[in-house]
């Protein structure tokens, strides 16, 4: 794969595309369908490592691109701390419920500030669950 490009093809399904993009941190693989955004890496030394970090999302891709501008320049902003939120629609039509429940709750810690994995789960209703969270908050 040449590293001086846009990824430009994988295997995929329909509605589901992968692409990476290089950043100044290291190169961010994103899945993305219609409805919006799916997964975004944090940035990694390679093209190839970053989309190896999304093995398991692969699977289900159907078509391969240039992630779209705008979640380019997104995740760029970002990443250089000029955009405090995420404006990108977010697709989590896959997202199993308690994914989903972190992440919304995650939403909501205010920037610069950290949360314990234990406040998260009683914030979700799921005391019992904050080990769990060791998993979900990599995804």
């Amino acid at each position: 794969m040449n590293e001086g490009h846009y990824l430009t093809a994988i295997e995929s399904s329909p509605l589901n595309k992968v692409g990476a993009f290089p950043s100044k941190l290291g190169w961010i693989a994103v899945t993305w369908s219609n409805q919006g955004v799916k997964n975004v890496t944090m940035p990694k030394n390679s093209c190839q490592l970053a989309l190896n970090s999304l093995e398991v999302q692969i699977r289900t891709i159907v078509s391969t691109g240039i992630p779209p501008s705008y979640v380019i320049d997104q995740i760029q902003a970002c990443l250089e701390g000029r955009l405090p939120e995420c404006e990108s629609p977010l697709d989590f039509q896959d997202v199993p419920p308690f994914t989903k429940a972190v992440l919304e709750k995650c939403k909501e810690i205010p920037i610069g500030e950290t949360r314990s994995y234990s406040w998260i789960a009683v914030s979700i209703d799921r005391a019992h669950a904050y080990s769990c969270l060791l998993y979900t908050s990599d995804a």
